[in-house]
């Protein structure tokens, strides 16, 4: 019997002993071929100085080393743009132009709105002439002072009693209203006023 068990082991080495040479004879053909041709037909260089260049390919995110934030007094539609994306710029410099149509319509409207108010003015120290003038006639009509002003007061009724045996109550009168103001007769026009 322990003849019949090796016979199975010689078999399995015997196998793997030619799968060994069936792989390693090519393996050992091209190590041995690529040293002959390595060490016999290696190129001859000759040496010189130069610059070396590394490049390398990475991803990443770019900062400046300053910022500066640009700000504008008024807001509006760019009209023209001085500089590019990524140029340069000093203190001062003119970076772009708003448009001007909005602005210098509100100039136009202002500027009516003053021509406007200066014509009230004038309108307004001409009645105030006119006033100064108009009390500088009366005075001189009344004499040298105003007259004085009196507090105007309703006349007193008297109480009357109603009737004893009447049942109709009379009717009050409504109460009376104080008198109009009255102009003056006109007199001469002073001499201020002619012209």
């Amino acid at each position: 019997m322990p003849a019949s068990s090796s016979r199975p082991v010689r078999r399995l080495f015997a196998y793997g002993l030619g799968l060994v040479l069936l792989c390693g004879a090519p393996g050992y053909y091209w190590i041995t071929h690529n040293q002959a041709q390595a060490t016999s037909g290696a190129p001859a260089l000759s040496v010189s100085r130069g610059d070396i260049q590394d490049n390398i390919t990475a991803l990443g995110t770019l900062q400046p080393l300053d910022y500066v934030d640009v700000g504008v007094q008024v807001s509006g539609q760019l009209q023209k743009l001085h500089v590019q994306l990524g140029d340069q710029v000093e203190e001062g410099q003119l970076l772009a132009e708003i448009d001007p149509t909005l602005f210098e319509a509100k100039v136009v409207a202002s500027e009516a709105q003053l021509k406007n108010q200066r014509a009230q003015l004038k309108e307004r120290q001409a009645q105030h002439r006119l006033a100064e003038l108009q009390l500088a006639r009366q005075r001189a009509c009344s004499g040298s002072r105003p007259p004085a002003r009196r507090a105007w007061r309703p006349p007193r009724r008297r109480s009357r009693s109603p009737p004893r045996r009447s049942r109709r109550w009379r009717r009050r009168s409504p109460r009376p209203t104080p008198p109009s103001r009255k102009t003056r007769p006109t007199c001469s026009t002073p001499r201020s006023m002619r012209r």
